[in-house]
């Protein structure tokens, strides 16, 4: 989201440079991973909170929790779950296939600069993923979930990678590495796992860097079968390694994001962001409100009059998109500080979704709206929107309009 996700690019571990629009539409291949039928995203999953039980809680990474699933992606799409030996061509393809479907929002994946163009050759993406497989022992044919945790401190974001990984194959493909990146290799012990360590925290090499590196940091991995945990601080990943081991609390023992996450993954939904006290209209919010839309006269009278309608505090919030057998649809569920709060911000709601109330002068939502749905579960309220536009409900939270803010 606008005000808690940093426009920086995220460390180029994760930088697989694809082609997307401008390689002429999505892959034809008729078989490999890439055949299928398309069908409702899969509901229910632990994912989401498996993943967060990897970062350890601290007040500055519960501000953007931001997540993609792959495997609910490919149900939607048709496309088989890769075993990890594709040939990078079709890896390429795949992640080729995700790009074209506008079904995912970049900015929110580990993988973002995946899907941007690189020096406009259809055979940089081939290369990318060889660079991984020869560097790191993997690529994204085995990735199933991820998710980054934003942090306001340069560097400090941890990234977890949900999958399918061969421990045994990934320490081969480091220790045999030829960059220059093996000489600054530092295996560090830490609670009985292993930690590989690249030069000094958060330090840009430009000698070492490659499709696989592009800004040159080193950077600073841990893995299982199951998890690759990333950091570009040592100390950092250590704190994931107890957070996953249960020494220190991590995101997943927070109520707010916990009964969030759940809700989430209760439903057919890929992609999304948790927050948590972000959309007050006091305060720092309030003043990007009045910047967007307070610029004339009409704009600050209607940010006076939505005022009183607005919901009540909500404490934490998360916006999603997702596939099920009515169509595409947008989920927003806020959890409130009680229940009675929940229900008095259930009859805001519905009044703010039934009259289509926006901040914008330029974007009519209700027009790109086909039915929606408000359900309420304990402190947790759950809006549901189908639309033409799976992203519909990040877009409009990105936008900080109505049904994402609280007086």
């Amino acid at each position: 989201m606008r005000i808690v996700t940093s426009k920086l690019l995220l460390p180029m571990l994760f930088s697989f440079a694809l082609l997307t629009a401008a390689c002429g539409g999505g892959s034809k291949s008729s078989g490999g991973i890439l055949s299928g039928n398309n069908a409702a995203a899969p509901a229910g999953s632990d994912a989401l909170m498996s993943m967060m039980a990897q970062v350890p809680d601290q007040p500055d990474l519960r501000k953007s929790i931001q997540f993609t699933d792959y495997a609910k992606l490919r149900s939607a799409l048709g496309i088989k779950t890769p075993s990890g030996k594709e040939p990078a061509a079709e890896v390429a393809a795949y992640w080729q296939k995700l790009a074209d479907s506008k079904l995912i929002k970049t900015d929110l994946t580990s993988q973002r600069s995946s899907f941007q163009v690189r020096d406009g050759k259809a055979e940089f993406a081939q290369e990318t993923m060889q660079a991984y497989t020869d560097q790191f022992g993997y690529n994204l044919s085995n990735l199933d979930q991820d998710l980054q945790a934003q942090s306001y401190a340069a560097g400090h974001r941890p990234y977890v990678l949900r999958g399918r990984f061969d421990t045994a194959k990934i320490a081969a493909a480091v220790d045999a590495d030829k960059t220059i990146f093996r000489s600054l290799l530092n295996k560090v012990p830490y609670n009985g796992r292993t930690l590989d360590v690249w030069g000094e925290d958060y330090k840009q090499n430009p000698q070492g860097r490659s499709p696989a590196r592009l800004t040159g940091v080193g950077g600073r991995v841990t893995v299982t079968n199951t998890f690759l945990l990333y950091s570009d601080f040592t100390d950092d990943l250590k704190k994931m390694v107890d957070a996953s081991d249960k020494k220190l609390p991590s995101l997943a023992d927070v109520e707010e994001l916990r009964l969030a996450a759940t809700k989430l993954e209760s439903l057919p939904v890929w992609q999304g962001e948790l927050m948590m006290d972000n959309y007050s209209m006091d305060g720092e919010v309030g003043r990007l409100v009045q910047g967007e839309y307070g610029r004339d006269a009409a704009g600050k009278q209607r940010i006076e009059d939505f005022k009183p309608n607005a919901l009540q505090k909500f404490t934490a919030l998360a916006v999603g998109m997702g596939k099920d057998a009515k169509g595409a649809f947008g989920v927003v569920v806020y959890v409130q500080p009680d229940e009675a709060t929940a229900a008095a911000n259930e009859g805001r709601l519905k009044a703010l979704v039934d009259k289509h109330v926006t901040l914008s002068q330029t974007f009519d939502w209700s027009t790109r709206v086909t039915s929606s749905q408000i359900k309420r579960d304990g402190r947790v309220l759950t809006l549901q929107i189908w639309s033409d536009r799976a992203s519909i409900a990040i877009d409009m939270c990105d936008n900080l309009d109505a049904i994402c803010l609280w007086q």
